[in-house]
């Protein structure tokens, strides 16, 4: 199972989804017919990512809430909170900015109560983004400001780009476009 495993994830960490999926679905196959609690959430997620890849959204969801179930159940909490990224990440790429924010923001309380510091970024942008998005500018504004700070620390690049572009965004709102200008420069 480990090395079926591997060379599925292999396959997407290269971005060959289509090729990672029939060797996640026999490893899911396999801890299932194991009962591996542990290895079916981690297949049930890496399905996932594979059914999202290719725009199967309503499938994503399905084994990303198997996966949440079952990290919930063994009571592994950094997993919870990357099952409800997942989740979130889901709603957000669908537009459902509701949805997404009611899973980023149980994300995030998850996150600042159990201390899971390299998560909180992520949260903080999405929640800053789907408040954002739903038309809720000011209460948008200060998670971009802790995304961002929080990205800085964990030297997250990637975290701290799209905050800062969100940030840059709502400054020409305002119509700050010195501002926003200086956020991107």
């Amino acid at each position: 199972v480990t090395c079926l495993a591997a060379v599925g994830s292999s396959h997407s960490l290269s971005g060959r989804w289509n090729d990672a999926q029939p060797i996640f679905e026999r490893v899911l196959a396999l801890a299932r017919a194991d009962g591996d609690r542990m290895e079916i959430a981690a297949s049930a997620t890496n399905l996932g990512i594979c059914a999202k890849k290719a725009g199967r959204f309503d499938e994503a969801l399905a084994l990303y809430g198997e996966a949440l179930a079952i990290d919930r159940e063994l009571g592994h909490v950094e997993a919870v909170a990357r099952r409800l990224n997942n989740i979130g990440n889901v709603h957000l790429e669908r537009g459902r900015w509701t949805e997404a924010l009611q899973v980023m923001q149980e994300g995030l309380v998850l996150c600042q109560r159990d201390g899971i510091e390299s998560m909180q970024p992520y949260f903080e942008a999405a929640v800053g983004l789907a408040l954002y998005e739903l038309g809720d500018v000011a209460t948008a504004e200060p998670h971009f400001h802790r995304a961002l700070k929080g990205a800085r620390a964990a030297d997250n690049r990637i975290i701290e780009m799209t905050s800062t572009c969100f940030m840059a965004r709502l400054a020409s709102r305002r119509g700050d476009a010195t501002g926003s200008l200086a956020l991107l420069q």
